[in-house]
């Protein structure tokens, strides 16, 4: 996850009264420790996430310092910034699914528990967010607005609430507005304001359809991430597998084309702050864009040449990467292939090794490391301690535990495809495309078309979240 990772109404909700790590349980003991103590620990926001984390606390109190530490439930809290004395700021680690932990603030050789526990909430149900079913590019409430059979990209940008949406053969980008919702569970798709950022729906090759807003063309719009202010977006659809990589304005809609990278470019693309790492399906290798000048090199994988050798940088191999992510700890590249694999890369070293799946072997196989099967994965999002797949032709999610290596299926039903929504064991799916991660909201998702020798059997055309 990005440092955008802040939820922002963290200083209204007032949560719990601060004791010391050694307090008993009277309130005559409590008062003491606190006293004894050089600083106190007042509230926190938000009171809970989903067990990945990676989400940003913000704890309120008195007297922090700069050397402060936190955990929760015993695991510390990463990204650590001191905003005043009377506020920190941290990254929430992973938990266990429906677990509720302690906080504790560390400074010195004091500690401060707060009172109250931090809740890691688990997934239950799947509801529709946007889209009626029908395809279409209406804007307007989620409850009226359409969408293409090719949602392929989703990014949820946390410094505005807003997810952003490559719509495919609408050969759009859509915003999402969800500034006012504060519960997921309690949404309904006309809480949710749906509009178009830029693209005017007709297929035009981009060296002629640099403008803005509704002006501007796309051939496809395969996937998008925020750099800074701006939104980078991969526009596919080319014959040949020809792509261009382009520039959004997300407050005015400007499109342009990046410069050098026109002709290949293809499907997802992911930014480590410094790096924006690009999947070239067509081409069978990683690309490493510097956004401070547009400059790119090969990073990983042998370009035209596909195939399965692990190996460093140039020298492996890696047929059809498709699906991006990266780790919480910036140092690994996850990468899943339509070959059915999931790739790791190391930042450091662009040592590439097969980690989950079976090579050019579709399948459906639950279990441990390279014993599991895919089949086809699509896109990836990598939160804290877990992997989230888009198991796109088995019509399922799957979790990776990357602490134990386990692969399980995290909704839907690879012998029935579908599109209904409930609980998280009643829920189907179709081929899932686009796949994002919010820590208070779910994980987000988007459903395609599915087509059975040429005859659409299944129809989904909508946004839809894992909460």
């Amino acid at each position: 996850m990005s440092c955008d990772n802040k939820i922002n109404s963290a200083a209204s909700s007032a949560r719990s009264t601060s004791t010391a790590s050694t307090s008993a349980n009277s309130e005559d003991d409590e008062e003491l420790n606190e006293n004894r103590a050089s600083f106190s620990v007042h509230s926190f926001s938000p009171s809970s996430m989903y067990y990945p984390g990676q989400g940003e606390i913000l704890i309120s109190g008195s007297n922090f310092t700069a050397s402060a530490t936190v955990t929760i439930g015993g695991n510390s809290c990463t990204n650590i910034t001191l905003y005043s004395a009377n506020t920190i700021g941290c990254t929430v680690p992973s938990g266990g699914q429906g677990t509720s932990s302690s906080i504790t603030v560390t400074i010195g050789e004091e500690s401060v528990t707060a009172s109250e526990l931090f809740l890691y909430k688990d997934f239950t149900a799947v509801k529709t967010v946007a889209g009626t079913g029908v395809a279409g590019s209406t804007d307007g409430t989620g409850d009226v607005a359409q969408f293409s059979d090719s949602v392929n990209g989703l990014y949820f940008s946390f410094s505005n609430n807003i997810l952003y949406v490559a719509d495919g053969t609408n050969r759009k980008i859509r915003a999402l507005d969800f500034s006012n919702i504060t519960d997921i569970s309690t949404l309904s798709p006309s809480d949710v304001t749906v509009s178009t950022l830029a693209g005017d729906g007709t297929k035009a090759r981009v060296d002629s359809a640099d403008d803005t807003g509704a002006t501007a063309s796309f051939a496809q719009p395969e996937d998008l991430v925020m750099v800074g202010s701006t939104l980078y977006v991969t526009d596919t659809g080319w014959a040949g597998g020809g792509a261009d990589l382009r520039k959004v304005d997300p407050l005015t809609g400007k499109t342009t084309t990046v410069s050098g990278l026109t002709g290949f470019i293809n499907a997802q693309l992911v930014y480590d702050n410094n790096f924006i790492y690009l999947a070239n399906d067509y081409q069978h290798v990683i690309h490493q864009l510097n956004p401070e000048d547009d400059s790119f090199i090969d990073f990983a994988g042998i370009r035209g040449s596909a195939g399965n050798i692990d190996s460093v940088g140039t020298s492996a191999k890696i047929k059809h990467p498709y699906g991006l992510a990266l780790s919480s700890d910036g140092q690994y590249l996850y990468v899943g292939t339509e070959a059915s694999d999931v790739k790791k890369i190391n930042l450091s070293t662009k040592k590439v090794t097969t980690i989950f799946g079976t090579y050019s072997t579709g399948g459906y196989v639950d279990g441990f490391s390279t014993q599991t099967k895919f089949r086809s994965v699509s896109k990836i999002s990598a939160p804290g301690n877990f992997l989230f797949v888009a198991d796109h032709n088995n019509c399922v999610i799957r979790e990776v535990n990357l602490t134990t290596n386990e692969v399980s299926t995290l909704v839907g039903d690879n012998s029935n495809c579908g599109n209904s929504d409930g609980s998280i064991s009643a829920a189907t799916l179709f081929r899932t495309n686009g796949i994002s991660y919010h820590p208070t909201f779910g994980l987000f998702f988007s459903d395609s078309r599915w087509e059975v020798q040429g005859v659409s059997a299944l129809q989904s055309y909508r946004i839809r979240v894992l909460y």
